[in-house]
């Protein structure tokens, strides 16, 4: 997971993540930020497409969104590192865009030649078919925070990402959970008045009964 450099301070700086990624994988961690114009957040990416061959996203629908807050993009390499298997797992809507120059003085618009046309890919899985190494990337670690963890879909689908690379297949589930209706029925007249009879007279006259019997026998007792 990794966030925008354009929201941090990294910089220039080295990234050997980054570097590792594209060399052994041909997956590259895109200079941007992703622009959505599908939500009334633009710099909130919102998931408009699921890979259905993929364990990991195979059964969510378009319906059980992903938000990635603040995302980049993810390239995949035109080509294919040896015996690496490459899949986009969430795309973007048409009207986005990866934004390579965002400043003070800037406004988000997309510029032919310099910015990256959507649709655009917010997470890829990769498998080595050769040594059986699995890798899941996704263009922001904010989705997987306490406070985004259990919206939409962001927490399914980074538990399902973290089995598959673990090889847990049988764990996998991304399905959402059915809401379980509760309600109050309220008792019938009748059973009401059963219920009032034997709390007001029935359980006291037990007490009192009960009373009276252990007077009685301490009596007898002398």
């Amino acid at each position: 997971m990794e966030n925008s450099l354009l929201l941090t301070e990294f910089g220039d700086s080295p990234d050997p993540l980054a570097d590792y990624l594209a060399k052994d994988w041909g997956i590259t961690l895109q200079n941007d930020i992703i622009v959505d114009l599908s939500t009334q957040q633009p710099l909130n990416a919102v998931s408009a497409a699921f890979s259905s061959a993929h364990p990991i996203t195979q059964n969510l629908s378009s319906k059980y969104s992903v938000i990635l807050p603040q995302a980049r993009s993810i390239g995949m390499a035109e080509t294919p590192v040896t015996d690496v298997q490459l899949m986009p797992l969430i795309l973007t809507a048409d009207n986005s865009w990866g934004e390579t120059v965002l400043g003070a003085d800037s406004s988000a618009e997309f510029n032919e030649g310099v910015d990256f046309q959507g649709p655009l890919n917010m997470a890829v899985a990769g498998e080595n078919t050769t040594t059986k190494g699995r890798v899941v990337v996704f263009g922001n670690s904010l989705f997987a925070i306490d406070e985004n963890f259990d919206a939409y879909g962001n927490g399914n689908i980074f538990v399902n990402s973290v089995d598959w690379a673990a090889e847990q297949e049988n764990l996998l589930n991304i399905t959402p959970r059915t809401p379980i209706t509760r309600s109050f029925v309220a008792p019938s007249p009748v059973a009401l008045v059963i219920i009032l009879i034997f709390s007001i007279i029935v359980l006291p006259g037990l007490i009192v009964f009960a009373g009276i019997s252990a007077w009685l026998t301490r009596r007898k007792r002398g």
